[in-house]
């Protein structure tokens, strides 16, 4: 519950992306759309280290254990 006020509260204040953003999702069990901004801060950050670990996060709370290690192992 307070996830999801969170999310209406950084909605309100005009946020709709970024690495922050994509964890609120993940904790408010949004899982989808948590992976989707993770994806896309991702891909527009040219292989940055921060949005990369992100993302590897992300897929492995979601359950995609084989694509959050290759996200890892990118980072090395």
């Amino acid at each position: 519950k307070k996830y999801a006020d969170a999310l209406a509260q950084l909605k309100k204040a005009g946020i709709t992306g970024g690495e922050y953003l994509s964890r609120v999702q993940l904790l408010a069990g949004n899982k989808a759309e948590a992976e989707k901004l993770a994806r896309a801060v991702d891909s527009s950050s040219a292989k940055q280290v921060v949005p990369t670990a992100n993302l590897a996060y992300v897929l492995w709370k979601c359950g995609k254990l084989d694509d959050a290690k290759k996200t890892f192992t990118e980072l090395r």
